[in-house]
């Protein structure tokens, strides 16, 4: 999915909305409401997810952008402050966490990297 971002376009990994925001899934693209939370899964790139979409995500006030590295089996959780990004948790696979915004469930990180839900 294309979300216009300003003058850029992003293709975030995944992206979500508040159901208020955008109450139905979106039928052009690029997709021009800014996202409630953004989620990028680091793979070769990782400088484009790291300086540039951080960059761009924050200048647009998506509130939440999350960071998962398949390599350090990773979750990283940053909320928008005006300042810049604030890192608000990391955990690994092995460890269940709530995790902004979705504090209302437990997240398992392993699932993340394809692990059953229960272990």
């Amino acid at each position: 999915m294309e979300i216009q971002f300003g003058d850029d376009i992003c293709r975030p990994d995944v992206a979500g909305w508040r159901r208020e925001r955008l109450p139905d899934p979106p039928r052009e693209s690029p997709i021009r409401v800014i996202p409630d939370w953004t989620c990028e899964i680091l793979s070769t790139n990782k400088r484009n997810d790291l300086i540039r979409k951080m960059r761009i995500y924050h200048r647009h006030a998506v509130p939440h952008y999350w960071i998962v590295d398949p390599e350090r089996e990773m979750l990283t959780v940053h909320r928008h402050h005006a300042d810049g990004y604030i890192h608000v948790l990391a955990a690994e696979r092995g460890q269940r966490v709530r995790a902004e915004p979705f504090e209302a469930i437990e997240l398992p990180v392993g699932v993340l990297f394809g692990d059953d839900d229960d272990e």
